[in-house]
Parts: C-alpha cells; sequence; structure tokens
C-alpha cells in the first residue's frame, strides 16, 4: 500500500478512548504482514473496550529487543466534529491542504507508526548485529496501560525511543503526571430541589455556555479553559442558587473548549453545589501560586501546571478531574504533600478528591551512547536538532523508570496543534522522518 494512503487509512479508524485500538491494530497487522514483517498483536479489554498492541518484527518474533521504536496508536477525544473545518467537519478524514495532512492523529502520533513502519522494512531480511522492533500501544491518552503490559508480558528491551510529536527535537527529559478527581457530592435539600424542579410545572431556569480556546494540556497557559470561566461566572452568582446541570470538557488531560451550566434562583438554605465548587477552585488557584516557586528553566513551562480537562453533574454529586503535570526538580515528597493538602481540603467540604493515575518524571543522562547516536542521525537530515525537554507525560515516563535508556522524538509540531481541531503535520516532515529512523536503525543496529 502506498504511504500516503496507508496514512489516509489508519487516520480514519477511530481510535480514540472510547472507541479503543482493537481497530487500528488488524489495519496495522494486515499491513505489516504484507509489508514482510511477522507481526504479534496482543489484545485486552479494558472498561470494555477492545484495546491492542501490535509489534512487527522485521524477523522471526523475539521476546527482548535492543531498539524498540515505539508509538501510541490512541489519540484524544475529537469533541465537537462541526470544529474540524479542514477534514470537512470529521476528524477522522485526512485531508490534504498544500502539502499537509489534517486529521485526528496525523501528528499525535498515528503517522509516526507508519513512518517507523515503512523506514523498518527495508531491513527484512537483513542480518542485524542488534534486534529491533516497531511497536504499537495503546491507552497513552487514558493511563498507559498498553506500555506496562507490553513490559510485563510481552517484550523486553534494551532502548526504546517514544514517538511523541517533538518538531524533530530530542527530548531527554518529560514530566510527571497526577490524573486526579473530585467528586462532590450534593445536599439532600439540592437532590429534592431538582427532583420537584424536573416534576414541577412553569419552572423557569438559566443556561449559560462557554468557549474556551484548544491547546495542550501541558500548556494551559496557551489556551483558555471553558471550564474555569464557568468557574468564575458562578462565583459571581448568589452563592444559594440550585445549579440543575454542569457539563464541560472530554478528558482530563485536555484543555476544554466547552462548558455549560443550568441553574434556578431558588434560594437554598445550608451550604450548596456552588458555594463547594467556589471554595475548592479558589483554593486550586492558591496551590498554583505554590506551584509557581519551584521553577525549572529547562521546560516551558517552567513551573508544574493544573489543568482542570472535566466536569460532570450526576444525581446525587457532581465530578471534576483534571491532570498536574510537574518538573523532575520538584521533589516527589513537595508534590505528594500538595495532593494531601487537596485532599484534605476537599474533605473538609465533604468532597473526596483521590490521585487515579500517577506518573513519575523522567531524565536521561545526556552522555549516555544512546543519545549520541540518535542525535548523529537525526542531524543528517534536520542540522537544527536540539536536545532538550518537553513539559507532557508520556510511554517514555513508563519506560524509564521500568530501566530503559529512554529517548522522545518524532515529526509534527505539538504547541498550537496536538490536540486542538487544527491538527496537522507536512508531507515533507513524514518523509523526512522515514529517513530519519532508516538512519537509526542503522546507527543503533547495524
Amino acid at each position: 500500500m502506498d504511504f500516503i494512503e496507508a496514512c489516509k487509512e489508519l487516520i480514519s479508524i477511530d481510535s480514540s478512548p472510547s472507541n479503543g485500538t482493537g481497530d487500528a491494530s488488524q489495519f496495522v497487522k494486515t499491513l505489516g504482514e504484507t509489508l514482510g514483517f511477522t507481526v504479534h498483536v496482543e489484545e485486552e479489554i479494558q472498561r470494555g473496550i477492545n484495546e491492542a498492541n501490535v509489534i512487527c518484527f522485521p524477523g522471526e518474533k523475539e521476546d527482548r529487543v535492543h531498539l524498540m521504536l515505539q508509538t501510541h496508536l490512541d489519540t484524544y477525544d475529537p469533541g465537537a466534529f462541526a470544529l474540524w473545518e479542514s477534514t470537512g467537519r470529521n476528524p477522522f478524514h485526512a485531508t490534504i491542504h498544500d502539502d499537509k495532512i489534517y486529521g485526528l492523529g496525523v501528528a499525535d502520533t498515528k503517522l509516526d507508526y507508519l513512518c517507523k513502519l515503512y523506514a523498518a522494512k527495508d531491513f527484512i531480511g537483513k542480518k542485524a548485529l542488534k534486534s529491533f522492533a516497531v511497536v504499537g500501544t495503546y491507552g497513552e491518552e487514558y493511563n498507559m496501560n498498553g506500555s506496562v503490559r507490553l513490559l510485563r508480558h510481552t517484550l523486553q528491551a534494551d532502548r526504546v525511543l517514544v514517538g511523541e510529536p517533538t518538531n524533530f527535537d530530542l527530548v531527554t527529559s518529560g514530566k510527571g503526571m497526577a490524573n486526579i478527581e473530585i467528586t462532590i457530592p450534593f445536599s439532600i435539600e439540592e437532590m429534592q430541589a431538582k427532583t420537584e424542579h424536573d416534576s414541577g410545572e412553569g419552572q423557569s431556569t438559566q443556561c449559560k455556555i462557554f468557549k474556551g480556546v484548544p491547546a495542550h494540556s501541558s500548556q494551559p497557559l496557551k489556551g483558555q479553559n471553558a471550564i474555569e470561566k464557568l468557574f468564575r461566572y458562578l462565583q459571581n452568582l448568589p452563592e444559594q442558587i440550585l445549579l440543575l446541570e454542569i457539563d464541560g470538557g472530554t478528558n482530563y488531560n485536555t484543555i476544554p473548549i466547552q462548558s455549560l451550566v443550568e441553574f434556578d434562583l431558588i434560594p437554598l438554605q445550608g451550604t450548596t453545589m456552588n458555594q463547594k465548587i467556589s471554595k475548592i477552585y479558589n483554593r486550586i488557584q492558591e496551590l498554583k501560586l505554590e506551584f509557581e516557586k519551584i521553577e525549572d528553566a529547562e521546560f516551558d513551562p517552567p513551573i508544574t501546571t493544573l489543568n482542570i480537562g472535566m466536569i460532570r453533574s450526576y444525581s446525587d454529586h457532581l465530578k471534576i478531574m483534571g491532570c498536574v503535570r510537574w518538573p523532575p526538580i520538584v521533589k516527589e515528597t513537595t508534590h505528594r504533600q500538595w495532593m494531601e493538602d487537596l485532599k484534605v481540603f476537599c474533605a473538609g467540604l465533604g468532597a473526596e478528591f483521590r490521585v487515579r493515575d500517577y506518573k513519575r518524571p523522567f531524565a536521561m543522562d545526556r552522555q549516555v551512547d544512546f543519545v549520541s547516536l540518535c542525535s548523529e542521525a537525526i542531524r543528517s537530515e534536520v542540522a537544527s536538532s536540539r536536545l532538550t525537554t518537553q513539559p507532557v507525560t508520556n510511554e517514555a515516563n513508563v519506560f524509564h523508570k521500568l530501566g530503559l535508556e529512554t529517548l522522545t522524538f518524532g515529526p509534527g509540531q505539538r504547541e498550537g496543534n496536538s490536540q486542538t481541531p487544527k491538527e496537522s503535520i507536512s508531507i515533507d516532515s513524514l518523509n523526512k522522518a522515514v529517513r530519519i529512523y532508516k538512519n537509526i536503525i542503522e546507527q543503533v543496529c547495524f
């Protein structure tokens, strides 16, 4: 199959968290076998959804390789299709304009996998000094369980090159991330008032919709958070109002671009949901001021960040989800104390705070041989390539923690591109990436 045709086909397959990577892995399996690879697919049901890791070997299947070329096949949730103007309002319809491919996952990171696959096919049948494999994993946008399962049950490796849009820079360090969840109960009076409101006649409500500006959740200040706009609006309303519905965002680790609140100006007694939300939001703002006291100049932004990515109201409670990202300079004890302080504060309001997932920062020694080999291979095509850091968390955090020499690299732009409805990548960058991955395989394995 032609490379560009394969790109379009893979983008057309929904591999967002709500659909899983099962279908995408089957396409990659068929493509890999057609190209001559030995392909192993490892399937698993997660949250009732079919997920899969797919591993392509240039020779026989192995339990351990020297070099793993890894990319996640899942994407974030696309949100409202109407925002994807460049793809005819269909995020799964890869569209080419002026040498750029637009669509969900073109930069982050489904097409990076194809770059690696088409680079590796030239080595099929050749005897390498050190073995390698091209690996596609699931769960990067949720909990990275695919990478954890891969190393524990299927494939060991000495070195791994993790695929992320780095604009051809080589990333040696990344921030840690904690996915957080706050559950706030409605009072008995509020639940009774909601029931009476829904069953009554002639009831009046008000509804307000807020719009945000997309950006990658690792750099929240470069976007506008629609949920935080909602919180600030509520703080200007009477505290004792009845909140009927609140909704916003699609995932804990994206910047929400839309939120809404429906309420009635019914005077209530006691502590209301509106008061609880306001207090928690104010505490989060105070915590952000604490974050600013510890800076790591190697990162942009240089501080710990907290992004509120999703909010949902249910019959008896409201749930807030978000993510905290911190640089390696922040001590683990300091980060845990921040989270404990927020937990205690929420408990004082009758709310429950939980850390749902936790990944430590990673930092590779830039003096190791793997760094120089990859740098040389990259600079043969992109002379301006730098050694740098990224404020994101990905499979590199998992692999490095488990003892692998780990670097992050890939074509495409993250800032203002990844996790936005304008996501795109140039065809020239994809072709260049194929050549670079060939160089890396030759440098490291031959």
